[in-house]
C-alpha cells in the first residue's frame, strides 16, 4: 500500500455514501463486539476469577515464638 492508495481510498469514502455507510456500520459493530466497556468488563472479570482459581501452594513453614 502506497500513499496514492491511502489518499484514493479516504477519497472514496467521501464520494461513495454506500461505503461510508459499510466502514460506520463496521466500525460500530466491532465496538460492540470487542472493545465495548461491558466486554472489557467481562474479560478483566474472567481474567481476576481465574486467578482467584489457582490453588495456594502447600508450604511447610515451621512458625517459632
Amino acid at each position: 500500500n502506497s500513499n496514492n492508495d491511502y489518499i484514493n481510498n479516504i477519497a472514496k469514502i467521501f464520494k461513495d455514501d454506500d461505503f461510508a455507510k459499510e466502514l460506520s456500520k463496521n466500525a460500530v459493530n466491532y465496538v460492540k463486539n470487542n472493545i465495548a466497556w461491558d466486554i472489557i468488563a467481562k474479560k478483566h472479570q474472567e481474567l481476576y476469577s481465574s486467578i482467584i482459581s489457582i490453588p495456594p501452594i502447600n508450604t511447610n513453614i515451621i512458625f517459632v515464638d
